[in-house]
């Protein structure tokens, strides 16, 4: 048994080592805030490519400490998958990518930050008791002490009972939101498990209105609770993720989610949503390129508002059909005055403008 231990120990410190030169050599000097990277707008922009390079398929989008002075994401491959992070210095430079100190040598990923920072959640194939079974992922934490983490804690029983996987995300409460299934079924949907002195209770699931036949996972929920993004697969048409929204209702209920639209959603995966605490960016996870790579957009375009604004074509105070119908004028090249309502951000005026707006009027959510 010590000698299968050691060799598996081994073979984890190799396996981790590779990545972690591998990210080391594809690592360029960056100076400031998000990587030093230029702040996106409103069309999702590759993050840090010449840090994240396509060959660096990642498993977790990069996911940034409230203050921005961490960095932590999953790259895809392994095995076993592991968690990396960099620091940001004094300087405002960055620490070369090294392995978390909270790594376990079974795999690791899909770290997540609570709002105030002082915990880390993530899933590990780590054993809930010693000798226990490896065949599942399960849902850990770790707790700030100074500036280390402490060792990682078992979210409880009652929550890792059931099968998990990818992001998991918490409230200002601690109140846990999961895409899982219980043992016994086969349906993937969106659980929340209640935080109450100290301890995760039965979670329960989402209603109807996040919840459907399809498959929905990936969640982030807002730190006051007032919406939650998650992913959804349509599994009998695309087979892909779509990003989808929720919004609390004052009586405590969910408005029914909606797609948040094609200026962030293409016709491949979008899926494992982060929103920066201090709610200006929204990071992501896409394969729009074909390889699962980290986007970030401004964290407006979910807005209600934002949507409406930029579907008011004839600036008439409203959206309505005939905001559709002076799209099709403008792109026909008919209109009598200067026009091009480029609802989707995508830097032209073309049918999906068009489509996009209908969607928005059929929906009959815009003033």
């Amino acid at each position: 048994m010590m000698k299968a231990t050691c060799l598996r120990r081994i073979s984890f410190v190799a396996v981790s080592m590779f990545i972690f030169l591998f990210a080391l050599d594809k690592t360029v000097a960056q100076t400031g805030p998000y990587l030093g990277q230029e702040p996106p707008g409103f069309t999702p922009e590759l993050f840090a490519p010449e840090i994240f390079p396509r060959a660096l398929e990642l498993h977790s989008p990069t996911i940034f400490s409230p203050e921005g002075t961490e960095v932590y994401y999953s790259p895809m491959d392994g095995p076993p998958n592991e968690i990396m992070y960099m620091r940001m210095e004094s300087d405002g430079s960055w620490t070369q990518p090294q392995l978390a100190p909270f790594s376990s040598e079974y795999g690791s990923g899909d770290p997540t930050f609570s709002p105030d920072g002082e915990r880390l959640y993530f899933l590990s194939w780590h054993p809930l008791i010693e000798g226990g079974p490896t065949d599942k992922e399960n849902i850990w934490y770790v707790q700030r002490q100074g500036g280390s983490w402490s060792e990682p804690q078992s979210v409880g029983d009652e929550v890792n009972r059931y099968i998990v996987h990818w992001e998991v995300s918490v409230d200002s409460a601690y109140n846990l939101y999961f895409g899982g299934s219980p043992l016994d079924q086969e349906e993937w949907d969106i659980y929340c498990s209640e935080y109450v002195d100290g301890c995760y209770m039965a979670p329960i699931r989402m209603s109807e209105s996040i919840n459907t036949e399809q498959y929905e996972a990936t969640p982030f929920i807002a730190p006051d609770g007032s919406y939650l993004i998650f992913n959804r697969v349509n599994m009998v048409q695309s087979g892909y993720a779509d990003l989808y929204i929720s919004y609390k209702n004052e009586d405590g209920t969910w408005s029914t989610a909606r797609n948040v639209g094609e200026t962030i959603n293409t016709n491949l995966h979008e899926l494992y949503p982060v929103v920066t605490v201090d709610g200006k960016y929204l990071f992501l996870l896409s394969n729009r390129d074909y390889v699962s790579r980290t986007y970030w957009v401004d964290a407006q375009v979910l807005s209600e508002d934002f949507r409406c604004n930029n579907a008011d074509c004839n600036e008439d105070g409203s959206v309505d059909v005939l905001d559709a119908l002076w799209e099709v004028n403008c792109i026909l090249g008919t209109a009598q005055t200067p026009c091009g309502c480029d609802y989707n951000q995508d830097g032209k005026s073309d049918i999906l403008d068009v489509l996009g707006i209908v969607n928005i009027v059929l929906e009959g959510f815009c003033p």
